[in-house]
C-alpha cells in the first residue's frame, strides 16, 4: 500500500465516522444482546483466546526486552531500533490508549450503553 492509497483510506474511514458516528454501535448490536452477552462469548475459541492472548503479549515484551539488551553487542546492534519501537509501541498504546484516553475521552463504555 502506498502512501496515498493509506490516506485516502485515512480519510475515507474519518469521513465515514463523522457522517455516521453511531455505526459501530449498530454494528455491534449485531453481535451483542444485553440479557445474552457477546453472541461467541461462550464458544471455546473465544475463552482459548481471552484467557492467552495477554500471556502472548507478555511473551512479545520479553522477546523485545531481549532483543534491546542482545542489541548491546556488536552482533545484534541491528536489533536496538526496531525492537525499542516495537516495545515503545507496547508500552504507550495500551499504557496511554487504556489507561488515560479510554476513561477521559467522553464517549460512553459498552456498560453504561442503555437502548
Amino acid at each position: 500500500m502506498t502512501r496515498w492509497q493509506a490516506t485516502i483510506l485515512f480519510a475515507f474511514a474519518v469521513l465515514l465516522f463523522l457522517v455516521a458516528p453511531g455505526i459501530d454501535l449498530a454494528v455491534s448490536s449485531l453481535f451483542y444482546q444485553p440479557i445474552e452477552g457477546f453472541a461467541l462469548g461462550n464458544t471455546a475459541w473465544a475463552r482459548f483466546f481471552y484467557k492467552w492472548s495477554p500471556r502472548l503479549v507478555y511473551l512479545w515484551e520479553i522477546l523485545l526486552i531481549v532483543a534491546a539488551l542482545a542489541s548491546l553487542w556488536r552482533r545484534f546492534r541491528g536489533l536496538r531500533r526496531p525492537a525499542l519501537f516495537l516495545l515503545a509501541v507496547l508500552v504507550v498504546g495500551p499504557g496511554l490508549g487504556l489507561t488515560v484516553l479510554k476513561d477521559n475521552w467522553g464517549r460512553a463504555r459498552p456498560h453504561q450503553i442503555a437502548e
